[in-house]
């Protein structure tokens, strides 16, 4: 049911070459941390009133972590993926409390051309906390009100204040609607467990990020690697039950998975240049596709209806 500990050693999605575009402010999550809570410059908190956030008031807290801070020995802390910080925050439920925490990031980003695609681009690690201690987790990738993707989760077994678990790269891709969007990360589960505890391995999560960029894409679509295109085309989309997905004339060896909106994989097998899924079991709502081959990752976003 998880996916284990891969890292993409080319940053080749879609396409072969890609054009700057407008860059977050800090994206390297850089600054002084004063206690928990901190945030790094030009980052806000995603608030509880966020229709996309499950957390409750009090309950939407980042923290700035880096080594040391902001508290080694219930374990906020630990190893930067770049720089001298990076951001870590917590999905759960509060084993006392019964506080739901969803402590994401965001950032208003300008200058957009509208049709056109970018690719935010990202690294991720499962941090651990003394209460959460789950060892898979995701972040979930937000434009405006939108989800656009839900990484693949990372798996970490390191102990919960280690300054060596494993960074992944993670990125997803979306079309420009206006000239002017805010960007959200919030971390989440890929299990419907929760609940924050000392000794449960598959409770609540705390996940770091670090490194995040923008990139607008070429206009060109598919992956152009030595003369290998994909042409990937999944239909119909919209759709009321089953969609085809056809990877063109080429012979691509690499994995399928469909997650739901909570980062839950619901499919998965090895890839064919023509299949079909049945989504005809599973609630209207967004679905993501994402295809692993050895040229890169592609994300899809899937509307049953």
């Amino acid at each position: 049911m998880k996916m284990k500990n891969y890292i993409l050693t080319t940053f080749i999605i879609l396409a072969s070459n890609m054009i700057s575009a407008q860059s977050f402010l800090n994206g390297d999550l850089e600054g002084v941390i004063n206690g928990p809570s901190t945030l790094p410059p030009s980052w806000q908190v995603v608030s509880s009133s966020d229709i996309n956030c499950q957390a409750d008031p009090g309950g939407t807290t980042p923290d700035l972590t880096n080594f040391t801070q902001p508290d080694y020995f219930v374990g906020m802390n630990g190893n930067p993926y770049s720089g001298n910080s990076f951001v870590a925050g917590s999905y759960g439920i509060g084993d006392a409390s019964g506080t739901s925490f969803q402590e994401g990031i965001m950032q208003d980003l300008t200058g957009f051309s509208i049709g056109n695609e970018y690719v935010i681009t990202f690294y991720q690690s499962v941090v651990k906390t003394i209460h959460a201690l789950d060892t898979s987790g995701s972040w979930m990738i937000i434009v405006d009100d939108s989800i656009i993707g839900i990484s693949t989760p990372t798996i970490s077994q390191e102990h919960f204040n280690s300054i060596s678990f494993p960074w992944e790269y993670r990125s997803v891709s979306f079309f420009a609607t206006k000239t002017s969007h805010t960007i959200k990360f919030l971390p989440i589960d890929d299990d419907n467990d929760i609940l924050s505890s000392p000794t449960n391995i598959n409770g609540a999560i705390y996940m770091g990020i670090d490194l995040i960029n923008i990139q607008q894409q070429s206009i060109t679509t598919g992956l152009d690697d030595n003369n290998v295109l994909i042409d990937i085309k999944v239909f119909p989309n919209p759709t009321s039950g089953n969609i085809m997905i056809n990877l063109g004339s080429e012979l691509i060896c690499g994995q399928l998975s469909v997650y739901n909106s909570l980062g839950i994989k619901l499919h998965q097998n090895n890839i064919r240049n023509s299949q079909t899924i049945n989504l005809t079991d599973y609630p209207s709502g967004i679905y993501y596709l994402q295809i692993i081959t050895d040229f890169g990752i592609i994300n899809k976003s899937i509307f049953k209806n």
